[in-house]
């Protein structure tokens, strides 16, 4: 039986470099996946074990969504000191989610 939508299982450079690049970028490897032409989230697996260097540069754009995660954090409670923000509940549970994401 086909799937009900079209992914890509064809490790190609472009959809390598497309698909770290939405990491580094603050997606989820779950979200990446359900984008056109994505593999799946299975196959990235596969990728990585089968791969050192793709595990390698996995990795490395994990680090760097922790960054970018830690730059939101940033913009965030700046936005909150110059009282752009009302509810410091809200503030502080988006804060806190995302120190929580950059950690991993």
């Amino acid at each position: 039986m086909a799937r009900p939508y079209k992914t890509n299982s064809k490790k190609s450079p472009e959809t390598v470099a497309r698909f770290l690049d939405m990491i580094r970028n603050g997606r989820s490897c779950a979200q990446a996946c359900k984008q056109e032409g994505m593999p799946t989230s299975k196959t990235i697996g596969e990728w990585v074990k089968a791969d050192a260097a793709f595990a390698l540069a996995y990795e490395k754009a994990k680090e760097e969504r922790g960054n970018y995660y830690g730059e939101l954090v940033a913009e965030i409670s700046l936005a909150g000191l110059q009282g752009k923000y009302k509810d410091s509940a809200m503030l502080r549970a988006a804060i806190d989610g995302l120190k929580w994401s950059a950690a991993r």
